[in-house]
């Protein structure tokens, strides 16, 4: 009986971890779209309808073939622009080649304004980072303003 209750254990112990791995690949692997209307009196009529995608926290994530399930889900959202906020890289593993795949894709949509975060400052590579950026068309905006 004992033996039978520890296999009981041992196989709820294991599936709990493999539910608990599920969760943590699909929240890395996941795409979140998240509506907002936003209205006040400051802001010009002009803007009625004026559509903002932002993105971030992609950390070097591959999201299809050349990011192409992203870029889709961008693309299907019809923005004026493009804000990246941040943590287009990861320090730890970065690879500029693979965040450019998604800022290409999306120059191609719409103009994009980038603002540098965390993980950009500690990769030790926030030049190069900048460089290629500015170099796609990228509106770096870090410690400035930039008027739409």
């Amino acid at each position: 009986m004992k033996r039978e209750k520890r296999m009981h254990r041992v196989f709820a112990l294991a599936a709990v971890f493999v539910i608990l791995a599920a969760i943590c690949l699909w929240q890395n692997s996941s795409i979140v779209v998240s509506e907002h209307d936003y209205e006040s009196l400051k802001v010009p009529g002009s803007f009625d309808g004026f559509k903002i995608v932002q993105v971030s926290d992609l950390h070097n994530k591959m999201f299809g073939q050349g990011q192409s399930r992203i870029l889709r889900e961008i693309e299907g959202l019809e923005p004026d622009i493009i804000v990246v906020t941040g943590d287009l890289i990861d320090r730890r593993k970065f690879n500029l080649e693979a965040a450019m795949f998604i800022i290409n894709g999306a120059m191609e949509i719409a103009p994009v304004y980038y603002v540098s975060g965390n993980h950009e400052a500690w990769s030790g590579k926030y030049d190069e980072t900048i460089s290629s950026l500015s170099e796609a068309g990228v509106f770096v905006i870090d410690g400035s303003s930039i008027e739409v």
